[in-house]
């Protein structure tokens, strides 16, 4: 095939599955993929505002729908899911999360307790930060649930710990 916009020419696997034909075979946008998506980009940003309120409403006149959606969402889409909270509450993505991971060996950075152990029964590490959310947050490191739940506590007040 070949985008309408670039003028590349690609195999169908590039290209945005457009609809689904009565014989069951796939009819495809005629924008390949990084072209479509810079189109959608462009329109969602122009549309903002519009596009939410339709989403609000659409919530508002049938919330069950919408959260049973969302639910099946999250469910089968669990990397999405981690990667959107950790941008959401200290502005890394998920890649950056398991190179911190694989930097550490996958143990706590206090400690060096690794998740799901006798010690720690959560699955993976915390992310131990100061500040704000999202772009404010400033990330230390990787601990394990007691590690980070002790300086919390601790309030990270160094004279509180050594005493």
């Amino acid at each position: 095939m070949k985008c309408r916009v670039c003028h590349a020419t690609e195999d169908d696997a590039e290209f945005a599955k457009h609809s689904v034909k009565p014989d069951g075979s796939i009819q495809y946008h005629p924008l390949c993929k990084p072209c479509y998506n810079k189109r959608a980009n462009k329109y969602y940003h122009a549309n903002r505002d519009k596009l939410l309120d339709r989403k609000r409403q659409a919530f508002a006149e049938n919330p069950d729908k919408a959260r049973s959606h969302q639910r099946r969402w999250r469910t089968e889409n669990p990397r999405a899911k981690r990667n959107s909270e950790l941008k959401t509450a200290y502005g890394i993505t998920i890649d950056q999360y398991e190179a911190m991971v694989e930097a550490q060996s996958g143990q706590c950075a206090i400690c060096g307790a690794e998740p799901n152990s006798d010690r720690d029964k959560r699955k993976t590490l915390c992310v131990d930060h100061i500040g704000g959310k999202g772009k404010n947050a400033t990330v230390r490191g990787l601990l394990c649930s007691p590690c980070n739940l002790g300086l919390g506590k601790f309030q990270d007040n160094i004279e509180w710990m050594e005493a």
